[in-house]
């Protein structure tokens, strides 16, 4: 069903009242600060996986990674070295991207808001969009600000104890990085006190939304009365669900089998970096050395087939989304059962796991090139550290286009027309049953 034209004014906006729940339209700016979070969480994930190269290689040592597996030239001291540059940049990344994203959204909330007041005066935004300038975390903000000048303050007085050092790049790079996150602390310090003044300029539009606040809910309970029913997308995906679901768990299982495959194995031949190297029978030396190699390929196995799943709901959640935007064309509201909205507006979450995993990859593809940059390997290094510093702006600014256009998925437009509805019988009563085992429990 085709969609109508944008510029002809809709049978909801029409059905529904001049005074509404909506949600605001982002500017770019407030657009890529709110989506900071994801890759900041896969950052942080990165630099763990970064962190168990670094402990792995340290362990393990010279003896168990062999000569010949770094015929490029790289060495297990150039692993270990940008394992933990890797592993400093996705922590570094992950703090400056949730401090930028908490100073963004600070700075870019209000115009937003200001913006939405004088092109769509009848729409109240709803909470979650006035929680932007309503809620600020003071104390968390103050708390990180003084520890990020503390910390600053100490690298930058050890750097000036060491001048032997100073021509050196990595002790230039440490002053820069120092001097940056004090920077940075001084300018959330700066925020806080600004906080009254933001608050005092959007309280008279935080009123008048507030006067509009009960004329928006009793419009809200009409439209919940005259709602279609809707059991929401009927898609072959839903079909699917179980067996991606064994999939996944299929794949976590050949991953972490594998993995523990893999140690067993090289401990087995290597019980430590400083302890000699066991030697056994010729069947036994067969069997660790096979042990190893299958460890390897499982767990490589179980990434691929854990990835699949991943893939699969994203395209299915796509189909099931452009759906309901299809039912929805007709701007009529819908009652959606609670349990069914996950199905019907869940587009989000998968995207936000994407970036998750796919910003994992920046602080380890970062130690890599590090790696190479230390072995003397240009190539191999700059592709690496280009596909590390690319990463995380890259999604930030695909997230932040789909947040303004809602392309491929059902817009805050479509989204007020979903009446969320009560749960079935069935559901009910099976959360209440679980809510009866929960509450006996907690008697033993």
């Amino acid at each position: 069903m085709p969609r109508p034209d944008p510029q002809q004014p809709r049978r909801a906006d029409q059905d529904l009242g001049t005074v509404r729940y909506g949600r605001i339209r982002p500017t770019f700016v407030l657009a890529c600060c709110r989506v900071l979070e994801a890759p900041a969480v896969g950052w942080v994930i990165g630099a763990v996986l970064a962190l168990t190269v670094t402990i792995a290689v340290g362990i393990l040592g010279e003896e168990v990674f062999a000569a010949e597996l770094w015929r490029s030239g790289l060495e297990t001291e150039h692993l270990w070295r940008g394992s933990a540059g890797g592993m400093l940049a996705g922590v570094l990344g992950a703090v400056l991207a949730l401090i930028l994203g908490v100073i963004g959204t600070a700075l870019a909330a209000p115009r937003a808001l200001e913006r939405h007041a004088r092109e769509r005066p009848g729409i109240v935004p709803v909470d979650a969009d006035l929680d932007l300038v309503r809620r600020f975390p003071r104390f968390g903000l103050r708390m990180l600000a003084w520890t990020m000048i503390g910390v600053a303050g100490l690298v930058l007085l050890t750097t000036v104890t060491l001048p032997e050092h100073w021509d050196e790049p990595g002790m230039q790079l440490t002053t820069a990085i120092a001097a940056a996150v004090a920077v940075l602390g001084g300018g959330l310090l700066l925020l806080r006190s600004w906080e009254p003044r933001r608050l005092a300029r959007m309280q008279p539009l935080l009123d008048r939304w507030a006067e509009l606040a009960p004329e928006a809910d009793a419009e809200r309970r009409r439209a919940r009365a005259r709602a279609i029913a809707y059991d929401g997308p009927d898609l072959p995906g839903r079909a699917a669900g179980r067996m991606l679901g064994m999939l996944a768990r299929t794949g976590r299982f050949g991953l972490i089998a594998g993995a523990v495959v893999f140690f067993i194995g090289v401990v087995l031949r290597q019980p430590g970096r400083n302890a000699s190297r066991q030697s056994y029978g010729p069947t036994i030396e067969s069997v660790i050395d096979a042990a190893v190699l299958v460890g390897t390929v499982l767990a490589a196995a179980g990434l691929v087939v854990w990835l699949i799943p991943l893939a699969a709901r994203f395209v299915i959640q796509v189909r099931r989304e452009l759906a309901v935007r299809r039912v929805l064309a007709d701007g009529r509201p819908r009652r959606l059962r609670i349990e069914r909205v996950p199905s019907a507006l869940g587009l989000h979450r998968l995207e936000w796991r994407l970036v998750v995993i796919l910003s994992a990859i920046a602080p380890v593809a970062f130690g890599l090139g590090l790696s190479a940059v230390f072995a003397a390997a240009p190539a191999p290094a700059v592709v690496l550290l280009v596909i590390a510093a690319a990463t995380g702006p890259v999604l930030v600014l695909v997230l932040a286009f789909r947040a303004m256009t809602g392309t491929a998925s059902v817009d805050e437009r479509d989204r007020m027309l979903i009446i969320v509805g009560e749960r079935d019988a069935a559901t009910t009563a099976r959360r209440a049953r679980k809510a009866e085992r929960r509450r006996l429990a907690g008697r033993r």
